[in-house]
């Protein structure tokens, strides 16, 4: 990785008004049910993850009250869970926010200064939408889909922790357009603390994992990124490397 100018720890996001509570169970896919204040309360869950290492009963997590609750059957979204080492962030939804402030810090952002950025893009040929387009400064342009990472398995981060064909599609595609000279890429937003490296969960998907291989060597580049959370901040702690190879940080 090329030497970058100092950067500062400000946090990519600041979540307020988080609500400590403890996990009961979980009723499906997409409803949990927790005691907040000695009363049950059913929450959303935006992750479809097993999530199984961090939404057990007993559990320490953290909600917030949704901001519009019209419509929904659920008052209270899941936000955070406590991991081996702290809490592991679990909404989903924040994941675009996250990336894009990521990536619009050249300090930290695996593909330095932008000129231009775009959301939910389809590239001439494709079935799947990108999360983004981005315009390097001097450079070509680049696809990008972002992952959020929450497995931890000792000094591993592993993805995915459920099966996903979708993610398997991305990657297939994504490879489909580098193989045609596009340059392609993949971030991984790593929330688990303390591990060593980033891998493809080969045990629960080895379709993913597949797909994952043969788009690297059709030249689609990786970018783990290892963040924190504390709770109410969110912040970059730098690239982690493949497992692959440990001595290579892409």
């Amino acid at each position: 990785m090329k030497d970058r100018a100092p950067f500062s720890r400000s946090p990519l996001l600041t979540l307020k008004d988080l609500r400590p509570a403890v996990f009961l169970e979980r009723k499906n896919r997409f409803v949990a049910v927790v005691e907040m204040d000695g009363c049950r309360e059913r929450v959303h869950v935006a992750d479809p993850g097993r999530l199984r290492e961090l939404l057990y009963p007993g559990n320490a997590i953290l909600v917030r009250r949704a901001e519009r609750a019209s419509g929904r059957k659920t008052l209270w979204s899941l936000m955070a869970g406590m991991g081996e080492n702290g809490w592991v962030l679990l909404n989903t939804f924040l994941h675009r926010r996250i990336a894009e402030n990521l990536l619009q810090d050249p300090s930290i952002s695996p593909f330095g200064k932008l000129a231009a950025m775009r959301a939910e893009v389809t590239p001439s040929g494709c079935s799947s939408r990108f999360d983004f387009m981005l315009r390097p400064e001097g450079g070509e342009r680049v696809w990008l889909e972002v992952k959020g990472c929450t497995l931890r398995k000792g000094a591993l981060a592993l993805f995915p922790d459920a099966p996903t064909t979708r993610g398997a599609r991305h990657l297939r595609e994504l490879g489909a357009l580098a193989g045609k000279g596009e340059i392609c890429a993949v971030m991984f937003l790593v929330f688990p603390e303390g591990v060593q490296c980033f891998a493809p969960n080969e045990e629960m998907d080895p379709d993913f994992s597949m797909a994952f291989r043969n788009a690297v060597a059709s030249g689609v580049s990786v970018h783990p990124v290892g963040l924190s959370f504390d709770g109410s901040r969110v912040v970059w702690q730098g690239p982690i490397p493949l497992c692959e190879d440990r001595s290579r940080t892409l």
